[in-house]
């Protein structure tokens, strides 16, 4: 990650949805689902591998990174980059490893675990105030956000307020 120059605080935010990825894999496989734990780690280490090279156009993060890995031979860490974060995309018919990557990224703020809500109300202060098409994106998934966390909880076990 220090070889494509990510900041220090992007690399703080990674750490903690990598942590709390594996942590809910780890939950989901105890529970008998079938979850590929290395494939989410390397998927939540590398989710936001293009962040800085995409912070003047939203829309493209995600893209870059998921090209990257590709390119590199690996397509299912590639696919879990491009869906971590896009907006009008329906997490719900992704692979549960994909689901994983995503969720943890969106109870993370900065290098802080939030509930949704309060990662919705950051996201609609820092993308969708600059943008009228943003906002009614990021609006249009809360519901869907709100299902993913439901079945995400319920496989590990776990309330939205014990994952920490």
């Amino acid at each position: 990650m220090r070889e494509h120059c990510v900041p220090d605080n992007i690399l703080r935010h990674i750490e903690q949805v990598r942590r709390v990825a594996v942590f809910l894999a780890l939950r989901m496989r105890e529970r008998g689902f079938s979850v590929d734990v290395a494939l989410v780690e390397a998927g939540a280490l590398l989710h936001d591998l293009d962040k800085h090279l995409t912070s003047g156009e939203p829309s493209k993060h995600g893209e870059i990174g998921a090209e990257m890995l590709s390119e590199l031979g690996c397509p299912e860490v590639a696919s879990i980059i491009l869906k971590h974060c896009k907006l009008g995309h329906s997490p719900l018919q992704d692979t549960l490893e994909e689901k994983l990557v995503r969720y943890a990224d969106m109870r993370v703020k900065h290098d802080c675990v939030v509930s949704v809500s309060e990662r919705f109300d950051y996201l609609k202060e820092r993308y969708g105030k600059r943008d009228k098409e943003v906002m009614r994106l990021i609006v249009e998934s809360e519901p869907e956000e709100y299902a993913l966390e439901k079945e995400i909880t319920e496989k590990a076990g776990l309330t939205p307020e014990q994952v920490v």
